[in-house]
């Protein structure tokens, strides 16, 4: 029943506050007030599914992943409420709340996000890596395992991906737990975004920001459409980090240096994507500090910010230790081909950088202007316009207003960290549209500075209600998102929300609908059992299998897999004898054109694998972008 799923997940929430309003009282040893009532629920659910995450961590290492210590822990995580401070706290949530048109009006937004999202999760990616890797992890019992047989990305971070454990854990392959769990950390992005900009300005100023985020086309139906799946986990810690640097600086508080520390301490579990960002943020966080050294000297000597920052960076660290140990290189499929990581070459290296990699410096701010306008983000369209007029905004300030410094220079800060994130993002990965959404939130709040600053002390119109409509309209300008469903990202329609919350709706009729390949295997297996044992997946197609709904068996595809040699996808003979080396005989696929589920013999595959291009022309996903960005020039091509 669908009732249980969302049972669970009230159950993983309500231990993430309570797991989070402990660590925020350990770390608050000044008892400073909470900037807003919004912003700390979402900040400490933020801080209690991270902890989560690396107590499922600690789980996965020491070979007690399984349903009995992961719930045990979820559940253990309650026992904090024993202290009465940390009770009072969590409870005092729920109580005295001010009731205004804009609370009334976020209530509203997050209720509406909240049931267009309520549906599986049908993502293919995700089913074929993040959910596919929890599913693994469950089997084994840990996270030790590693071959040149499995999808190589089951050895990324997936930070955001760990709790759909629980679900799996209680309710085998029924994704609806899963999706329940993206739109948890989504939920926390924009209670953060609504109680930061509401706390700074006001709470209408505060909804249009939020709508911003919400009404985006890969934000609002992530996970609950046929495509897109974007880490709302990432998306917070970015933006929490990045507003506590600045507060630590308004305030002149190490407090919220540590605050933006454990949220940044958390960013290279998520994404290696995230490497640069990270630099480039951090560097800008201290440097805008007034006397930063003094302020690191205070957080580093004072012991329970001391202890906190090792736990977080420690739990962190357990995904680089893991993969140390599974493969000899932290940074696996990364470097893979330099040091020769469980088959990979050189070559096969250059290949997965072209398709999944970034561009250089000089290519960036080229085409910067352009990256602000194609991934079809309006806040970050807006602040692409703040950032090229700004010259302008500050002579025009300068001459109209004689108190413009400091809500420049925090104009300046929230509009250079936009950019440093897009830079960021393009140097590590620029061809996917969904990392472009990383730094959304923080887009969001750029546009609510540049547009208060330009009509404040460049227009000189300081009405906060007129500016305040602005904003909002901007925001609610999207809100036809709401209404989109099937087309080819087969979103869920409401009349499918409803059936899901009404329990009319199930993960049989997901399967049917949206993977009917994946109904064949069952038959197919039932009448091939010999062959079975021996047999492997076809990882190159991708057909319309969902890697997460099928039995595990080992894989080939010169992608992600290596059973297959770089440098034997030339020779027929070679790619045979390859996959015999892994005792595998049979290829399982679906036939393209019998769309009939297939065990193809190895000579059968050997003759497809050979027609693989290893040297495509473009990149994976070259979508619209100029010729570029997209053409591929090997330096290894023969």
């Amino acid at each position: 029943m669908n009732y249980f799923h969302f049972l669970a997940i009230f159950i993983f929430a309500f231990s993430a506050l309570c797991s989070g309003v402990a660590l925020y009282h350990y770390i608050n040893i000044r008892k400073l007030k909470p900037l807003h009532r919004v912003l700390f629920f979402g900040e400490v659910l933020l801080f209690g599914g991270s902890i989560i995450v690396g107590e499922f961590m600690v789980l996965a290492m020491t070979g007690l992943y399984n349903v009995w210590f992961l719930w045990g822990v979820v559940l253990l995580n309650m026992m904090v409420l024993l202290k009465r401070e940390i009770r009072t706290t969590v409870f005092g949530f729920f109580q005295n709340i001010r009731w205004s048109l804009p609370a009334v009006g976020c209530i509203f937004i997050l209720g509406l996000f909240s049931f267009r999202n309520c549906y599986f999760l049908i993502d293919i990616d995700s089913h074929s890596t993040y959910l596919n890797m929890q599913k693994l992890w469950l089997h084994w019992g840990s996270c030790f395992y590693s071959s040149a047989a499995i999808d190589a990305r089951i050895h990324l971070p997936h930070f955001d991906s760990v709790p759909h454990s629980l679900g799996i854990s209680l309710f085998g392959l029924n994704t609806l737990f899963p999706q329940l769990v993206i739109l948890f950390w989504r939920l926390i992005v924009l209670m953060m975004v609504y109680g930061y900009v509401a706390y700074r300005f006001n709470g209408y100023y505060a909804l249009g920001a939020m709508m911003m985020v919400a009404f985006n086309d890969h934000f609002f139906y992530a996970g609950a459409n046929q495509w897109v799946l974007v880490n709302g986990a990432l998306i917070a810690l970015l933006f929490g980090g990045a507003y506590n640097f600045w507060e630590a600086k308004r305030k002149d508080e190490p407090f919220y240096l540590v605050l933006a520390a454990l949220f940044f301490s958390q960013l290279m579990a998520n994404k290696y994507q995230m490497f640069y960002l990270l630099v480039f943020l951090t560097t800008v966080g201290l440097f805008i500090q007034q006397k930063p050294f003094n302020k690191l000297k205070i957080l580093f000597t004072t012991k329970n910010w001391v202890v906190a920052f090792v736990v977080m960076s420690g739990l962190c660290s357990l995904w680089y230790i893991k993969n140390t140990i599974n493969t000899g290189l932290p940074t696996f499929p990364i470097l893979a081909g330099h040091f020769g990581t469980l088959g990979w070459s050189p070559e096969k290296s250059e290949f997965f950088m072209f398709a999944a990699g970034g561009i250089s410096p000089a290519k960036f701010f080229k085409y910067a202007s352009y990256f602000f306008i194609w991934p079809g983000i309006k806040a970050a369209k807006i602040v692409g316009l703040a950032v090229s007029g700004l010259p302008l905004i500050l002579l025009v300030a300068s001459v109209k207003s004689k108190e413009y410094e400091g809500m420049f220079q925090e104009l300046c800060y929230w509009l250079g960290i936009s950019f440093l994130i897009l830079m960021g993002t393009c140097l590590a990965s620029h061809q996917d549209p969904r990392y472009y959404r990383f730094g959304i939130a923080i887009n969001a709040v750029g546009v609510v500075f540049a547009i208060h600053f330009i009509f404040t002390h460049c227009l000189r119109i300081k009405t906060r209600l007129i500016i305040g409509a602005l904003i909002f309209f901007l925001g609610l300008s999207g809100i036809t998102m709401v209404k989109r469903y099937k087309g080819s990202f087969n979103r869920s329609s409401p009349k499918d929300n409803l059936n899901v919350l009404l329990n009319k709706l199930h993960m049989d009729d997901i399967i049917a609908r949206h993977y009917p390949d994946n109904l064949k295997v069952k038959s197919a297996f039932e009448k091939n059992v010999e062959k079975l044992p021996k047999a492997a997946w076809n990882m190159h197609s991708r057909s319309g299998l969902s890697t997460f709904l099928q039995p595990i068996k080992p894989q080939v595809g010169f992608w992600y897999t290596s059973i297959v040699h770089w440098d034997s996808y030339d020779d027929p003979n070679k790619i045979i004898e390859d996959i015999k080396a892994f005792d595998i005989e049979w290829i399982m696929d679906v036939d393209t054109k019998s769309q009939e589920f297939v065990f193809l013999s190895l000579e059968e595959y050997a003759q497809i694998a050979t027609k693989y291009n290893r040297f495509p022309e473009t990149i994976g996903f070259p979508y619209d972008m100029p010729a570029e960005l997209i053409e591929t020039k090997y330096t290894k091509k023969k």
